[in-house]
């Protein structure tokens, strides 16, 4: 017991009564209570629901640090960013069955097979569009200015003083096409400021596995009273959307 109200920093409200406590306090507790007999598994559902941010990130704090100790821990979220951040697994479950089970990265590479990539230049990009788009596996290529958002092209016809110093394009083959286009952009006198690489996010996968889309179509639902237990107690989370 002592050694749960230290690990919680609870010690000096070990004989106070809970009246009055904050809610991050309260969570605090309740994990501590749950911890009393030492198990191998341990199952929370929603335990920063409703907690400040301060008390949101102690208690995933106490998460990971709970991960890291040999226990098993199953979380049910509605909080991607925390699966994410916390969970080895993620398995999503919609009316009672999984539809979707992996890592967070593997689930993101699964819920979208393009990556969005987005280079940027001190100055106009000196090679033409033409040769860029020779490169396979290199999809829907564009120069556009900086002060564009995301996706929006414009052009020197709409905006004559814009100076178009990005190129976005999407590729199912990130590790294989980026080299080729910044070679050839480099070899072409390119002074390239930066790459960014986007992937699809969790809420994107989510998305996915409620409709129909990619996963539905690459993922057997599998009723959840029939997932081997061994496959959910693996340090995983999962976000259910009942």
């Amino acid at each position: 017991m002592n050694e749960l109200l230290e690990l919680f920093e609870l010690t000096e409200y070990g004989r106070k009564k809970m009246v009055g406590f904050s809610k991050g306090m309260k969570q605090k507790v309740a994990l501590a209570r749950a911890l009393l007999h030492e198990p191998a598994v341990l199952f929370l559902d929603e335990p920063t629901s409703g907690l400040d941010p301060l008390a949101a990130r102690t208690v995933r704090e106490l998460i990971v640090g709970l991960k890291h100790s040999n226990r098993s821990i199953i979380l049910c979220t509605h909080d991607l960013d925390e699966a994410e951040r916390l969970a080895d697994q993620v398995a999503i479950i919609r009316k009672g069955k999984i539809v979707a089970c992996d890592t967070p990265a593997l689930l993101r590479e699964r819920a979208s097979g393009e990556t969005y990539v987005r280079v940027e230049f001190a100055q106009t990009c000196p090679l033409p569009l033409e040769a860029i788009q020779t490169i396979n596996g290199l999809n829907e290529p564009r120069f556009m200015s900086s002060n564009a958002g995301k996706g929006q092209h414009e052009t020197n016809g709409t905006h004559p003083s814009a100076v178009e110093n990005v190129l976005e394009y999407r590729t199912a083959q990130p590790r294989v096409v980026n080299p080729q286009v910044l070679l050839q952009l480099i070899t072409a006198g390119a002074q390239v400021v930066s790459v960014t690489c986007e992937t699809p996010t969790l809420e994107d996968v989510y998305a996915s596995a409620m409709v129909t889309g990619p996963l539905q179509q690459t993922l057997e639902e599998t009723p959840l009273n029939e997932a081997k237990i061994s496959s959910l107690t693996q340090q995983e989370g999962s976000v259910d959307d009942n």
